[in-house]
């Protein structure tokens, strides 16, 4: 069974209210004994208020020689309980 468990960061950065922010990751290995490997992260977050930002996060990979495979999904939501000064 997947460890699906909730977890605290103290460390977070809020979007700005109505901003979007779109990040694409990739990451390609050649590898020396067996197939090269190609790994890719999309992440989408969006400032709901100053304080809030919601975000989603897929991943898949692929492995030469093997179909892609789908890596996983987080759904996240960053709070700022302190305002900033």
């Amino acid at each position: 069974m997947a460890d699906m468990t909730p977890y605290f960061t103290a460390l977070n950065y809020p979007v700005p209210k109505d901003t979007l922010m779109v990040m694409l990751l990739s990451d390609f290995q050649s590898a020396r004994s067996t197939n090269d490997f190609l790994t890719g992260m999309g992440m989408v977050q969006y400032g709901l208020t100053p304080r809030w930002t919601v975000g989603l996060m897929v991943e898949g990979q692929r492995i030469g020689g093997s179909p892609a495979t789908y890596g996983g999904l987080r759904i996240s939501s960053y709070v700022r309980v302190f305002p900033a000064r």
